[in-house]
């Protein structure tokens, strides 16, 4: 195969603007715009380095408290470098649809003395795509404002059988529920095992709540299906395939091994797959991500709903 040659816009000029500019001025941002000079075109990383600043002014943040903050990376060295190379990846390797969100977590991370959490979600951030991003704005509307039919069922149940068997162990007598010790006289009550039914408020989504959320059939209660399922979207112009829910379980998996979310499935007769979810749970490190997104105005509805 023939390879093709990219032509790369060197504009001097432009190069010495963002030198000069509010953030290349910056040793720290200088450096990278220098190191990526010699591959990467000059436009694109003004465009890039401009996104960032407008995502501080957007954030209330004066820029010049931004830039004394960045001026005093260097009294930190391992601060130094996460900020380096989420600059160097914003500026090289992010897609699109991550920008803006890699932004407010660097910012934050920038900005705050406890920056753990943004350090974390920023390495997280990296490897999203834009079906990723989607996925956690679903589930950012769907802790708003979706339906949790099955999630209270499943509680009010719980809450039911735990009463119930409470209630039985006060009516059974105290010789079969007690043993005593008689060396020291001392009393061990028999513990009934309950069913594990964890659930994290707002941050704990039911599968099948979730699916009726954006109308998919109620048969599908297996996300495992959707992998190899496509799904017919009724257009005016006719039905057409769509294997957008495909991506949207991938992102899941994905997501869960980024310690995002944390998937729970049920146990079945035969055999148990890892994607037949009952519900998931987002973490701490999700709930972070999460929070970036809705600073920013990223939104890709669905087209089949």
């Amino acid at each position: 195969m023939d390879s093709v040659d990219i032509t790369i816009i060197k504009d001097p000029e432009l190069y010495k603007s963002i030198i000069k500019g509010a953030l290349g001025s910056i040793p720290i941002v200088g450096g990278v715009v220098v190191e990526l000079w010699n591959y990467l075109d000059a436009r694109l990383i003004d465009q890039r380095l401009k996104t960032l600043e407008e995502t501080i002014f957007q954030q209330r943040i004066d820029i010049i408290d931004f830039q004394n903050r960045l001026m005093g990376l260097v009294d930190n060295e391992h601060k130094f470098y996460a900020v380096r190379n989420n600059i160097k990846h914003m500026c090289l390797s992010a897609l699109p649809e991550t920008v803006d969100i890699l932004n407010v977590a660097l910012i934050e991370m920038v900005m705050n003395d406890e920056y753990d959490m943004a350090e974390h979600a920023c390495e997280v951030i990296q490897q999203l795509n834009a079906n990723d991003i989607h996925f956690l704005k679903m589930v950012e509307t769907h802790q708003e404002s979706g339906p949790d039919v099955f999630k209270q069922n499943t509680i009010n149940k719980a809450k039911q059988n735990s009463e119930s068997i409470v209630a039985d162990d006060k009516n059974k007598s105290e010789n079969e529920n007690v043993s005593v010790d008689k060396d020291k006289s001392v009393k061990f009550q028999k513990r009934t095992l309950l069913d594990r039914n964890i659930s994290f408020g707002n941050n704990t989504i039911f599968w099948l709540d979730f699916i009726l959320a954006y109308r998919l059939p109620p048969n599908i209660n297996d996300a495992g299906l959707l992998l190899n399922t496509a799904l017919v979207q009724r257009k005016e112009t006719g039905d057409i395939t769509t294997y957008e829910w495909s991506y949207i379980v991938q992102s899941m998996v994905k997501l869960q091994n980024l310690g995002v979310i944390v998937c729970e499935y049920k146990m079945t007769l035969g055999i148990s797959s890892t994607l037949n979810i009952d519900r998931f749970h987002v973490t701490f490190l999700g709930q972070k991500i999460i929070s970036y997104v809705k600073l920013t105005d990223y939104d890709k509805g669905l087209e089949n709903n």
